[in-house]
């Protein structure tokens, strides 16, 4: 017999005795944890907890195969309404890490791996099978969803993580366009300098009094 270690709604429901629109109501209630099936590579970056229960990145970028990543609990709810479910790309990869991924502003298939349906959502089978030992539904707000850090911007268009880096930027100080770039590539980002800069120019015409590098 053959058990993996992620199971698809409809086998996790059989399991349980209930039906797939449960336990996709339990997930939005956080008593259980959902994944959504992604495959697909991405830099990323190691997930440390912080004093005050805040998350940072550490370490240099590494290259991750997502296979399955976190579903936060609101979007159990779309899913439940027959809408795409969002992944967020936490990962952990098998060697007790939570990895955080980036994606780069060229990718072409954000939408593809972002949104998901129905038959693409799966649960963990020890999380299935530890339900059902205790013969008992887990409290609401048991799970917390995937820690989501502020080194890593939610915005993955360009100007929106060009914003957020000089947001971030220590001491107040406007960075140049090299400077820019080189911090995009810690956070696992690959941006060039040209493409940097015209980026600022679009901001700058959008928002002409934000002082911007030359």
């Amino acid at each position: 017999m053959i058990e993996t270690t992620y199971i698809r709604l409809a086998q996790a429901a059989e399991m349980l005795g209930t039906d797939q629109d449960t336990l996709l109501i339990a997930a939005g209630e956080r008593r259980i944890r959902l994944f959504g099936l992604v495959n697909k590579a991405f830099n990323a970056q190691e997930l440390n907890e912080e004093d005050r229960g805040e998350w940072a990145c550490n370490g240099e970028p590494k290259r991750i195969h997502f296979y399955f990543a976190h579903i936060q609990s609101w979007s159990a709810y779309d899913l439940l309404f027959g809408q795409p479910g969002e992944v967020v790309l936490v990962t952990e990869a098998g060697d007790g890490k939570l990895w955080l991924g980036a994606p780069e502003d060229n990718d072409n298939d954000l939408e593809e791996w972002r949104y998901i349906s129905r038959d693409r959502v799966f649960l963990k089978r020890t999380d299935v099978e530890s339900i059902k030992a205790a013969h008992a539904t887990p409290a609401p707000d048991t799970i917390k969803d995937a820690p989501l850090p502020r080194s890593i911007p939610r915005d993955n268009s360009l100007i929106g993580t060009l914003a957020a880096l000089l947001a971030a930027w220590p001491g107040g100080a406007i960075p140049s366009g090299k400077d820019l770039e080189k911090a995009a590539q810690l956070l696992g980002l690959t941006l060039s300098d040209d493409t940097i800069r015209k980026a600022l120019k679009a901001a700058q015409e959008a928002a002409p009094s934000l002082p911007l590098p030359k």
